[in-house]
């Protein structure tokens, strides 16, 4: 792999600088990391750096690893970040499953924080929403107060508007 000065850059820079970069990059709409770099950065195992890589990030395999750890706050960012946009909820690959399963969990732990910010991601599959008004997976064993409540939690679902 050749390595160019952003790569370099990125993987020897302070946290701050990191997450402001991949922020920036993001923002611009740029595939921000060379290949590699993401699992580079996610091996550095400092916070901000997980926060950036879980709000920023387009890799879906470092955005899973990361949102497997038992930080609250990755697991926030992840949800909230913009890889959700490629989380599909219907078709045949593997990682739909994944996702399915994700969503799953959330709904039987009811972790509101994190509902919250699954719910609120303008990147949301219209998918995960619909299936929750309809009723359908993982939703159709609720009872109506539980159901209700989630519908409530997406009162400011930036999807919606």
């Amino acid at each position: 792999m050749k390595y160019t000065i952003d790569h370099l850059f990125l993987k020897n820079a302070p946290a701050e600088v990191v997450f402001k970069e991949l922020q920036r990059l993001a923002i611009d709409g740029r595939e921000y990391l060379s290949e590699g770099l993401g699992l580079e950065l996610l091996s550095r195992n400092e916070p901000l750096v997980n926060i950036a890589l879980g709000l920023f990030g387009q890799d879906l395999e470092v955005v899973k690893q990361l949102y497997e750890t038992d930080c609250i706050d990755t697991k926030v960012a992840c949800l909230s970040g913009l890889s959700i946009a490629k989380w599909p909820l219907s078709g045949a690959e593997r990682r739909v499953d994944y996702y399915k399963q994700v969503l799953s969990e959330l709904v039987s732990t009811w972790d509101q924080k994190l509902l919250v910010a699954l719910f609120s991601n303008n990147s949301i599959s219209q998918d995960v929403l619909l299936g929750l008004y309809e009723k359908r997976e993982p939703y159709k064993d609720l009872d109506n107060d539980s159901w209700l409540s989630l519908i409530s939690l997406t009162a400011g679902a930036k999807r919606l508007q």
